[in-house]
């Protein structure tokens, strides 16, 4: 199974250590391949709210090339 944790800020505290017993409890039942992003350094950007995605498709976002990746 893959699993895709996503934090939304550099802090290592309560969310970050709350994922990290998630981690530990769900690998204890199967082999998991875990992928985290950490948009605090890989996407520097707030969205703009132009609505581009959702009208056009997610390659119209001003941010795509940052956004590929996740």
């Amino acid at each position: 199974m893959k699993v895709t944790i996503i934090h939304s800020n550099g802090r290592k505290e309560n969310t970050w250590e709350i994922t990290q017993m998630f981690r530990y409890q769900l690998s204890k039942y199967q082999k998991i391949e875990f992928k985290e992003h950490d948009l605090s350094s890989e996407f520097p950007y707030f969205c703009t709210g132009c609505h581009n995605c959702f009208l056009h498709g997610e390659q119209t976002c001003p941010h795509f090339q940052k956004l590929q990746p996740i």
